[in-house]
């Protein structure tokens, strides 16, 4: 039912501040949980990065319904990183919890 491995990030904010004034943050590792990833076929969309044109692809993640995933957490699968877009806590099914993500390609 989940043939990947996908490691949550979640980014927070410090109490301090750089030398500038700007909140410093970190990052710190949830967990590591059995997951599944689809990717969402008929969404795509071009974006600029960096100056540059890149492809954001969506995908559909699937864990179990006690993963401690949150919107804006980062999930890390085969070593490439996705951004939750969105959650899916609203169906009646609490077997699973559904997460679209994506992932930027150049």
């Amino acid at each position: 039912m989940f043939p990947d491995t996908g490691t949550i990030i979640r980014v927070s904010e410090g109490t301090g501040s750089d030398p500038y004034g700007l909140p410093t943050g970190g990052t710190s590792t949830v967990g590591v949980y059995p997951c599944s990833l689809r990717p969402e076929t008929d969404v795509r969309a071009m974006q600029v990065f960096a100056e540059q044109e890149a492809t954001l692809q969506y995908y559909r993640l699937r864990f179990a319904y006690d993963a401690d995933i949150q919107s804006d957490d980062v999930v890390i699968i085969g070593g490439d990183e996705y951004k939750v877009v969105a959650l899916w806590d609203d169906h009646s099914e609490r077997m699973t919890r559904r997460a679209t993500v994506g992932k930027v390609s150049a």
